[in-house]
C-alpha cells in the first residue's frame, strides 16, 4: 500500500545541484555522487553537454544512451539504456571541440522536466554507453539540479 505524502514536510527542501565532467574511455562510463545522509534527492533536471563534431571535423558524435541505477531501491527505474537527447538539455546540438580540446557552448532552448526521487543513503549512479571507435566523444558535461529534502522520519531531524 503506498502511503501519502505530506507536501508540509517539503518546506525545508533545498537547491541542489550536482556537476561532474566524465571521461569516456571505453564502451561504458559511470558518474557516481554520493547523497547526503538524512536527505532524498529530487532530480528536476538533467544538464547534459558534449562535443556533436571533433576539431578536426571528420568525427561526429554517436547517440549516447544514458542508464541511470538505483542501489538503495534495489530496482532500476528503466528497461535498458535510453538515448541523452531524449531527456537532457542543451544535448549535442551545436557543440563542438575547438582546437584548445575544449567544447563550444550553446545555450539550454529549453528544458525538459523530470520528477525523479532518490531516496536516503543511495548514490546518484549514471552509466553512459555509446561511444564510437574512434573515441568519440572522449567526455560529457553532467549537471543534475534538484532539490535536497530532509528525511522527516529519520531521528536526527526530530524535535
Amino acid at each position: 500500500m503506498l502511503e501519502l505524502i505530506d507536501v508540509n514536510k517539503c518546506c525545508n527542501r533545498q537547491p541542489y545541484m550536482v556537476y561532474q565532467r566524465v571521461t569516456i574511455a571505453g564502451p561504458k562510463a559511470y558518474f557516481m555522487f554520493p547523497l547526503d545522509y538524512g536527505f532524498w534527492f529530487f532530480v528536476r533536471r538533467f544538464l547534459v553537454r558534449w562535443p556533436e563534431i571533433d576539431a578536426a571535423g571528420a568525427a561526429f558524435a554517436p547517440e549516447l544512451r544514458i542508464e541511470i541505477m538505483e542501489r538503495a531501491a534495489n530496482h532500476n527505474q528503466q528497461q535498458d539504456a535510453i538515448p541523452l537527447r531524449l531527456f537532457t538539455t542543451p544535448a549535442s546540438n551545436g557543440i563542438q571541440v575547438n582546437a584548445g580540446g575544449l567544447l563550444t557552448s550553446a545555450g539550454p532552448k529549453f528544458s525538459k522536466l523530470i520528477n525523479h526521487v532518490l531516496p536516503s543513503r543511495d548514490n546518484i549512479e549514471i552509466v553512459i554507453t555509446g561511444q564510437n571507435g574512434t573515441p568519440f566523444p572522449a567526455l560529457v558535461d553532467i549537471a543534475i539540479v534538484g532539490y535536497l529534502v530532509p528525511d522527516s522520519k529519520l531521528a536526527m531531524w526530530g524535535g
